[in-house]
């Protein structure tokens, strides 16, 4: 089986393919029985690591969870009207998202996300890991994070803050 991160340099290149090949392998979505495919992919991915020189952010990298990660991404998918965006290692929520705000809330992260918190600016709810530590007084528009971070949708995307695209 082919190593898919033999190529990457940085725990964040592997986490944009992680998240790439997740929407490709995942079983309920691949189109075919493609549970080893996906096994082989976690387990290749659990098992990267990028050289020394070349990881920025080393402790992050020691606290990802990818079990945890989808799970959260798993159980916001199952709310109706929503739209999950993964940008890097934070989880966004957008759409529709006012009757589910305690569902949203209740979410279990386990030991790698802050609970959810609502980000008034960008009127979306949102998930930071842990170890996450604002670096700058730099406030960011989605666009932004999006092109500096990666962007992938789980289901619908949204159009501002409360308009879902199909």
């Amino acid at each position: 089986m082919k190593n898919h991160f033999s190529g990457c340099t940085s725990l964040d290149e592997a986490k944009a393919l992680y998240r790439k090949l997740v929407m490709q392998l995942h079983p309920d979505v691949s189109g075919y029985d493609s549970t080893e495919d996906f096994k082989a992919m976690q387990n290749q991915f659990e098992a990267f690591r990028p050289s020394a020189e070349q990881e920025k952010f080393k402790g992050e990298f020691e606290q990802w969870r990818p079990d945890i990660f989808m799970a959260v991404i798993e159980q916001l998918s199952k709310l109706e009207g929503i739209a999950v965006e993964v940008c890097g290692s934070f989880i966004w929520i957008g759409g529709n998202t006012y009757p589910h705000r305690a569902a949203i809330k209740a979410t279990e992260t386990g030991d790698y996300f802050h609970p959810a918190a609502w980000h008034h600016k960008k009127q979306l709810w949102y998930f930071s890991p842990l170890g996450y530590r604002k670096r700058s007084g730099n406030e960011l528009g989605m666009d932004e994070i999006r092109s500096k971070y990666g962007s992938e949708f789980v289901g619908h995307k949204w159009e501002g803050a409360n308009t879902l695209t199909a």
